[in-house]
């Protein structure tokens, strides 16, 4: 099979194509960094709510941390 011109092809046939070629690490590398480029999206956070989930990321993290050592 011939590899497919992996700069042109749609992100989420890209994504098809890393799934069914997971060897290929120079098209993840690509995929990866197309996909930070594309994404149109954002998390809009409402007043507070950023500081919250920050907050709870960081107990998260620290309770792992907790773990490991144990």
């Amino acid at each position: 099979m011939e590899k497919p011109d992996i700069q042109s092809l749609p992100l989420k046939e890209f994504k098809r194509y890393i799934l069914e070629h997971r060897d290929d690490d120079d098209a993840f590398h690509v995929y990866m960094e197309r996909s930070r480029k594309e994404r149109t999206w954002s998390r809009v956070y409402r007043d507070g709510e950023e500081e919250q989930f920050m907050a709870d990321l960081l107990r998260s993290l620290e309770r792992r941390r907790g773990n490991e050592g144990v």
